[in-house]
């Protein structure tokens, strides 16, 4: 085993854990609503709660984990997020669940916020950057997985949600049982909005485009699949195929655009996700086969630009500044996930379930044109100031921290101890 997975086990599991139950929760919850006939705009409504939760939590979970302590935040938040999971089956209504949904986005907020920046503490700076590969594929890999347990029992009763909410409370045993000592979570500085569009202007509507693009792929997918008329097994294996391709895509499209201009390689992202849009219809969406591999190849696509975004502008940005500009990033991501499900939800109510996509795509052309727009104001960064890309989640600035854009300063090295203790 790689000497630096020792000390980073319990999140890693920890991490897995919450995850599967996470992407179980979510395709199920969009199963559920589709099967039950409500109108895509319900659908949409209860993933913006979702949203809107992490974009809270994003803002308020730092200081509860500096009051009381990494391990007993995670264990309030990985009990909210597993109370949740049984909530959904006790009460039906989607206004109901739309606040349950903002509950679990806020606790998701809390959960990650301290894996990542307990991660960050743990890894040391010299083995960082494997640190946080590790972390990354972990993430992923489970994200996909926890859809396809949709087919493994009825998504009409109770048992599925028990299963997430199981997988959910299990998180807390690597967490609890770890005898690493917690780090401080930092509030960093941000810069102030105007600041940083001012800077990047790409970089902010990219990141703001990006969420608008993501919310609805991450939480209506599996509505569209129902309506579509693949099922439980169509709607996993979507969910399966668009996280898959996310995963797939990102680094090779980052590696080129370390090479190519990267607004060149943002444009020809997005105009191709419009093109794979555009196919799809024609081709239709009949075939499971064809829906999968459309989903690997949209959702590698889609799940592409905020990574662009992001390193294009750290290209403009001193490294001690990235940090405080991924969270300004973090925010922009988190708003236009909050208004893209209802707007998405909304034109697949007005045109179809393949709508969805459409509206994504759409916005996908609008971000392309804009980039190529921003060619024609500002010459590119000088190769000497690009910045290597770098995969990263859109989950915490603590991530960020992990980065090698953010500079030299080195990350805390593991300690042992068992004092809850900051």
């Amino acid at each position: 085993m790689p000497v630096y997975l020792g000390p980073i086990l319990p999140i890693l599991a920890a991490a897995i854990l919450i995850q599967v139950g996470n992407g179980l929760l979510t395709a199920l919850i969009g199963v559920r609503l589709g099967s039950a006939d409500f109108a895509a705009s319900v659908a949409g409504l209860v993933t913006m709660a979702y949203f809107a939760g992490q974009l809270s939590g994003s803002s308020l979970c730092g200081g509860v984990i500096n009051r009381v302590g990494h391990i007993r935040a995670f264990a309030s938040f990985a009990t909210v997020l597993s109370a949740a999971a049984l909530i959904y089956a006790l009460v039906g209504g989607p206004f109901v669940w739309a606040a349950v949904r903002f509950a679990n986005g806020f606790a998701m907020a809390g959960v990650l916020l301290a894996m990542e920046s307990w991660l960050n503490h743990v890894s040391g700076n010299a083995r960082r950057g494997a640190a946080l590969s590790a972390y990354m594929m972990a993430c992923y890999a489970a994200l996909g997985t926890g859809p396809l347990l949709m087919t493994v029992a009825d998504t009409t009763g109770f048992a599925l949600f028990s299963v997430a909410s199981i997988l959910l409370s299990l998180s807390l045993l690597p967490m609890s049982l770890s005898n690493r000592a917690q780090p401080w979570v930092a509030e960093p500085s941000r810069l102030r909005f105007r600041d940083l569009f001012r800077i990047s202007p790409l970089g902010i509507v990219a990141a703001v485009l990006a969420g608008a693009m993501i919310g609805p792929i991450h939480g209506l997918a599996t509505v569209y699949a129902v309506a579509a008329g693949h099922g439980v097994s169509g709607a996993a294996v979507l969910s399966f195929a668009l996280i898959g391709g996310g995963f797939a895509f990102s680094f090779p499209l980052g590696r080129l655009s370390d090479r190519i201009e990267r607004r060149l390689v943002m444009a020809g992202v997005c105009f191709t996700s419009l093109l794979a849009a555009l196919l799809f219809r024609l081709l239709g969406d009949g075939s499971l086969e064809v829906l999968s591999a459309f989903g690997a190849a949209f959702g590698g696509l889609i799940f592409a630009i905020y990574p662009l975004a992001a390193a294009h502008t750290n290209d403009r940005l001193p490294p001690e500044d990235s940090v405080p500009a991924a969270a300004g990033l973090l925010i922009a991501f988190g708003s236009g996930a909050v208004v893209g499900p209802p707007v998405a939800a909304l034109a697949m109510d007005l045109a179809g379930p393949g709508a969805l996509f459409d509206s994504v795509a759409c916005i996908a052309a609008g971000l392309g044109a804009f980039a190529l727009y921003r060619r024609t104001q500002r010459a590119d960064a000088e190769e000497d100031e690009k910045g290597t890309f770098v995969v990263l989640p859109r989950t915490s600035p603590a991530a960020y921290e992990m980065d090698p854009w953010s500079g030299d300063e080195p990350a805390g090295e593991p300690l042992v101890g068992d004092d809850e203790s900051n």
